[in-house]
Parts: structure tokens; sequence; C-alpha cells
């Protein structure tokens, strides 16, 4: 739930109260994963079925389609069939403010994970990686090659808060 929309619950008093923190991953990767979640979940969740095969079935595996059609023209910030595409600045900032106390980047997960558990007092073991779609995350670009230039664009225009808060290298859509 971005902090916004958390704001207005009767916990927003624990924001305060807890240590914060949050994962982060570079937009490109993220949002080609969120799609490649979106039609696993089309064809196996009876909920995801309902709303985003009928998506899938008209565009089939087009992920600049789904991109352009669908990720730039949905509610990413409030709606809950598309909030896993919401820009991580909403969940980490409040009025440009950073809210967190730590903000772990995916492609570095184990380092930021002892970070973290040094942060909390804590030791924190490695899991075992069950990912066998995608394998594991690392600072260079898994699946840059399923972008066109115009869906490079809608990211970069989309994300502009997260390449800038997280630190992300944004590229030239030419």
């Amino acid at each position: 739930m971005p902090i916004k929309r958390f704001l207005l619950t009767p916990e927003a008093p624990l924001l305060s109260t807890y240590f914060r923190f949050t994962f982060t991953r570079n937009p490109y990767d993220r949002i080609y994963s969120g799609y490649l979640q979106d039609r696993f979940a089309s064809e196996h969740y009876p909920r995801w079925t309902k709303e985003k095969k009928p998506i899938f079935d008209e565009i089939g595996e087009d992920f600049a389609a789904y991109l352009e059609h669908y990720v730039s023209t949905a509610d990413i910030g409030s709606d809950w069939r598309w909030i896993c595409f919401c820009p991580m600045t909403e969940f980490a900032t409040l009025d440009g403010k950073n809210m967190l106390d730590f903000v772990g980047r995916a492609e570095h997960l184990e380092e930021d994970m002892n970070k973290l558990g040094d942060a909390l007092g804590l030791t924190i073991q490695k899991a075992p990686d069950h990912n066998v779609r995608t394998g594991t995350c690392s600072e260079s670009l898994k699946y840059i090659d399923k972008y066109t230039p115009r869906s490079i664009q809608i990211v970069n225009d989309l994300y502009a808060q997260d390449f800038a808060n997280f630190g992300y290298t944004m590229l030239d859509p030419a």
C-alpha cells in the first residue's frame, strides 16, 4: 500500500514505531517481471484469470502492447489489479521525503539482506532461490531485449522518480 493511503488507515501511527524497509528493483526488469507474473497468474489463479486473461487473449505475448495499452493507462497507484506496477517511490517517500530506515536493492539482495540484518541486530541466512522462471537479479538488465524504444520511454516516464530516488540508470530510448 502506498504510504499516502497507509496514512489514512487506523494503523497509521505504527509508521513511526517500527523499523521501515523495502527492496527495490531496476524498473525495466521489475516491469517485465510484473508482466510475466500477470501472464502466469492469468492462467493459474481464478481471480487473475477473470481480470487479466481477456487482455492476454487480445494481445498474446506482446509485452510492448501490454505496457502501452494497459500498464501506462491503468491506475497503478490504487487499483489492486495494477498495484504491482506502482512506482516504489510511492511506497518509500512522502512529499519527496524518504520515509524508510533502509532501502535494499534486489540486484544485490544477499549483500543488502546482510546489511538489513546488521541494522536489526539479526543474522539472516540465505534462503533457497525457488524462482525457476527467471533466475536471480543482477546489475545487468535481464530483460532489456524485450523492450522497444517506445516501451523504454514509457518506463522512463512512469518511473522517473524511481530512477532518481534509487539511483538506477535511465536508458535513452534511441
